[in-house]
């Protein structure tokens, strides 16, 4: 192999790695609150409508504008610039969330801090993809175990400052402010060097995706419309629970289930370029079927811990893995646009998941939430027979 190739290769590898140390350091920042979240805006009047809503719309409004932010990148052919915006403009958000006093304020920081998710989010996904090549499921498996340790990291502080130190939510969320800003510091490693200009219009490329590509997104929405927030597994523990033991186990279980999503993502990752990513997705969302039917009859420790470590299991297939799929079925020079695409697709369609989740939740009971969940993931699953 020529010395060149060789200086490229570890160029690449390189890109994944500060990526992936950027993600760690962002994931201790911001997985500090997520399991905590709805239980602060509960502790602020919200409903659990309300939790579903802003479930829903951190979701959404970090996807519906991912079509636009991959199209602008592939444009100018940068990527790294958006990367770095978006973890400062999260880490701003999170600084003013832990002065919210009221749900509504509380919300409104809650749902813009994933403005910052928005901006780097595919950018980051397609130098993933651009610097892995061939193996493209297992730089992204590199890429969510990095990204995951850090969630652990910070779901175990959390639990810490509750169970410890007996911190305020508005503390907490302010010390996670200030983590998010390591953040930037391996981006500035990374080389933005290895796309070329999208030479066409956005009409056009949104209009010419592949045909099997246009059938794994049809396939992937029915999907997430089952695909709720894990706020709503966090809430089911802590209604099952009592005293502090319903403030504590929410946060213990969601530390398990990083566990398992950083422990499975990169063997999956290698598993997947072998077998196929899409092998891996239909597992994932089988998976995610049968483990929302069985919160309907969990009630004690042991069976929440199997769930949070299957639910771990389930976004380690689904989450990475889909970003690839759709990463090798992409037109050449448009894969940011096509991640975009996906991102857009699937994030308005988790708005309208969430918000039903709420309803049947607030209005039914909380069990018609997780039947709801395991019958249209099941769905969505046979589809995968039915059209592929």
């Amino acid at each position: 192999m020529p010395i060149k190739e060789i200086n490229h290769e570890k160029k690449i590898g390189r890109n994944v790695l500060w990526l992936g140390l950027g993600s760690f350091f962002n994931d201790i920042s911001t997985e500090i609150i997520l399991p905590i979240l709805p239980m602060f805006i509960l502790s602020l009047g919200g409903s659990s409508v309300v939790v579903g809503l802003v479930a829903g719309l951190r979701q959404s409004i970090t996807d519906i504008s991912n079509l636009f932010i991959g199209y602008w990148s592939d444009k100018t052919g940068k990527r790294k610039i958006f990367a770095g915006s978006g973890y400062l403009f999260s880490s701003i958000c999170k600084f003013l969330l832990s002065f919210s006093k009221t749900w509504p304020i509380a919300s409104i920081f809650a749902i813009l801090e994933r403005v910052g998710k928005s901006l780097r989010k595919t950018p980051i996904d397609t130098i993933i993809a651009e610097s892995s090549k061939e193996r493209i499921g297992f730089g992204f498996g590199i890429h969510r175990t990095l990204d995951t340790s850090g969630a652990i990291v910070g779901s175990l502080l959390s639990l810490i400052f509750l169970s410890f130190f007996n911190f305020s939510y508005h503390t907490i969320i302010m010390f996670s402010s200030f983590i998010g800003i390591f953040s930037l510091l391996p981006i500035i490693k990374v080389k933005d060097n290895f796309n070329s200009h999208s030479q066409k219009s956005f009409y056009i490329g949104i209009t010419s995706f592949p045909r099997r590509l246009n059938r794994f997104f049809f396939i992937s929405g029915i999907f997430y419309l089952s695909y709720f927030s894990y706020m709503f597994f966090v809430m089911r523990v802590h209604t099952i629970f009592s005293g502090s033991e319903s403030i504590i186990m929410p946060v213990f279980l969601y530390l398990i289930s990083n566990i398992f999503y950083a422990s499975f993502s990169i063997p999956l990752g290698i598993i997947a370029d072998k077998i196929g990513h899409k092998k891996i997705i239909m597992f994932g969302y089988t998976l995610f079927g049968l483990v929302s039917i069985s919160f309907i009859y969990a009630k004690n420790i042991t069976a929440f811990i199997l769930l949070f470590a299957a639910y771990g299991i389930v976004q380690s297939m689904i989450e990475g893995q889909q970003r690839a799929h759709v990463s090798s079925m992409s037109i050449k020079n448009f894969e940011a646009t096509s991640i975009g695409f996906f991102h857009t697709l699937t994030g308005t369609i988790t708005l309208l998941a969430n918000l039903t989740a709420g309803i049947l939740w607030q209005y039914i009971r909380p069990e018609s939430t997780f039947i709801f969940g395991g019958v249209i993931s099941l769905f969505a699953v046979s589809l995968f027979f039915l059209m592929d």
